[in-house]
């Protein structure tokens, strides 16, 4: 995320680490206290419960002599991940490339799937949730987001009003889509 994102990504993607890192360290540290300060004590140290002192005893798991097998089946998980990187490649979405929210109020509760299929074709793969009430949704999409015409907005607007049209047989007029655009898309 830091090296891929961008504005609030690339923060999110900082604080992480920095949060990783000082846990992390607190553990290490914390616990190298807390197990001096009972060595000093001379404290009997128990790994176990009483549920789990004899849990791993007298188990004779042949690992070596079933190698072949688990490198087969690590290999051909390699491979069919290496064949759908290939063949699929990445799909970053909005989070990493940028994009734009429509938040449309229909008349009655809409599915979002079929709201989905219906936009599919015309904006790719927008993702679709539904934002508050049965009867709103959010539509995020990443089409035209390196396209440079002023008039990307309208074309956009028009798309997801000739995509949604057959199914609430009438909406309210493009003036109510309102639009949200990310604020750490590359726009």
């Amino acid at each position: 995320m830091f090296f891929l994102g961008t504005g609030p990504v690339k923060g999110f993607a900082t604080t992480l680490v920095i949060g990783i890192l000082t846990s992390l360290f607190a553990a290490i540290f914390i616990s190298r206290l807390v197990f001096e300060y009972m060595l000093d004590r001379q404290s009997i140290l128990t790994f176990s419960t009483r549920l789990s002192e004899g849990a791993f005893k007298n188990i004779n798991l042949d690992y070596i002599r079933n190698r072949k097998k688990f490198y087969i089946l690590s290999g051909a998980i390699v491979v069919v991940g290496l064949v759908s990187l290939i063949f699929r490649g990445l799909d970053q979405g909005v989070d990493f490339t940028g994009g734009r929210n429509y938040i449309i109020q229909f008349e009655k509760p809409v599915s979002n799937v079929e709201i989905a299929g219906l936009l599919e074709d015309e904006l790719g793969r927008p993702t679709v949730i539904t934002y508050g009430s049965e009867d709103k949704v959010r539509i995020t999409t990443k089409y035209g987001i390196d396209s440079e015409d002023p008039e990307i907005e309208n074309q956009i607007e028009e798309m997801i009003y000739n995509g949604v049209k057959p199914i609430i047989g009438r909406m309210s007029p493009m003036s109510s889509l309102r639009r949200i655009m990310y604020r750490d898309c590359n726009v």
